[in-house]
């Protein structure tokens, strides 16, 4: 195993060209701004200002709100009028940051509207916080419209039904539309700001293409010695490790994909021939998912996951089967760019992380708890027989 890891770390050519490109200039990695929602908020809040020097005036603000009617619609309904948006003025509009702990209010008092976000990057999600946020706003802003956006990486879902979900994904997209409609009469070193933070994001939402595929690379020329440095890394913290090795030994109906002391991500075996390859961003090199993973500090939680497919149409399609099945599933789901949608979460608690047999008997009770849903999905991939070559 030492000339395993040897040949990982001495003379990798791979390795190196990783190292470099990461080590490329950013002023956003030095300020280590892509694990903080409050530094995300702060460019957020900067691009939204119409008042800021960005030059993009109420351009972005308006792209953005749009955007997230436009992905809410079964929330949103005709509460707001997106061709108002589009002719409406809103350079008086406010950006305020923190009040009451919020973390970002735009308020056009022209337009009577309100946009409130809530911005989670790593941190989970707090149901009273949200409704507290939206009792604030309606009491402080009456008589406003108030959107209330519940912003994540990947625009997962919230309990709180009266916040619309958007992603950063989505962010990064618009800032990027926005960028190239302007930069023409932008000075360069905004322009510069702005394409340092697009490749901030993209770093925090494993955009990076050719990244991944450097990864991946890597680690399938040195899988046994990576397994073994994440196995020795941060031991201590948790025993999940051996409890998932533990849980993968017990169901010889599962193939396990990805196993750390993190997460487990894993696959029914008689779906193995049933899926299409996909060549995304994505942790398994199928368009579902099964993973098991830590959730904040007292729980652990289990999630059946549609992710990207190699083309948006087959997945939309995907998407629509899975409606006549049974599944409730929310409009953003059924955009032709939409990559993750969970279909089914459950979870459990845990009092002590580094004792091995609390830890496998809860995940083998959370596996037990989904084996309806597991059926579920396995009965609909069955009777939609893919087109494994799509």
């Amino acid at each position: 195993m030492k000339e395993k890891l040897y040949n990982l770390i001495v003379n990798n050519h791979n390795l190196e060209l990783l190292e470099s490109k990461l080590n490329t200039f950013n002023p956003f990695d030095v300020l280590k701004i892509a694990n903080y929602e409050i530094r995300h908020s702060n460019v957020l809040e900067w691009l939204l200002n119409p008042k800021e020097n960005h030059g993009f005036k109420d351009v972005f603000l308006k792209k953005i709100t749009s955007q997230i009617i436009l992905e809410n619609e079964n929330l949103i309904g005709d509460n707001f009028s997106l061709l108002d948006i589009h002719l409406g003025d809103f350079g008086d509009s406010l950006v305020r940051r923190e009040e009451k702990n919020i973390d970002i209010l735009v308020v056009s008092n022209r337009n009577n509207f309100l946009l409130l976000i809530e911005n989670k990057i790593h941190a989970k999600e707090n149901p009273h916080q949200l409704s507290k946020y939206l009792d604030y706003a309606n009491k402080e802003y009456e008589g406003f419209q108030i959107l209330p956006v519940f912003l994540t990486k990947f625009g997962y879902e919230t309990k709180n039904k009266n916040y619309a979900i958007f992603s950063h994904d989505s962010v990064h997209k618009l800032i990027k539309e926005t960028l190239a409609l302007n930069r023409k009469n932008m000075p360069n070193d905004i322009v510069e700001f702005v394409e340092f933070y697009l490749k901030t994001l993209e770093r925090t939402l494993n955009m990076n293409e050719e990244l991944h595929e450097l990864c991946q690379k890597i680690y399938s020329e040195h899988k046994e010695a990576i397994d073994l440095i994440v196995e020795n890394v941060n031991q201590s913290s948790t025993h999940l490790l051996p409890s998932f090795k533990n849980f993968i030994k017990n169901h010889k109906e599962l193939k396990a994909m990805i196993v750390n002391n993190k997460w487990l991500w894993f696959l029914p075996k008689q779906l193995e021939n049933l899926l299409p390859e996909i060549s995304n961003n994505w942790n398994v090199p199928y368009p579902i998912a099964f993973w098991i993973s830590k959730y904040g500090d007292t729980k652990i939680t289990f999630h059946i996951e549609i992710g990207p497919f190699k083309k948006g149409e087959a997945r939309l399609k995907f998407i629509q089967f899975l409606e006549t099945q049974g599944y409730d599933i929310r409009n953003v789901a059924k955009r032709l760019d939409s990559k993750y949608t969970r279909i089914h979460t459950s979870n459990a608690k845990i009092k002590d992380w580094s004792d091995t047999e609390e830890l496998s008997d809860t995940i083998e009770r959370l596996y037990q708890k989904s084996e309806k849903e597991i059926t579920k999905i396995i009965n609909a991939v069955t009777k939609y027989q893919f087109n494994t070559k799509e």
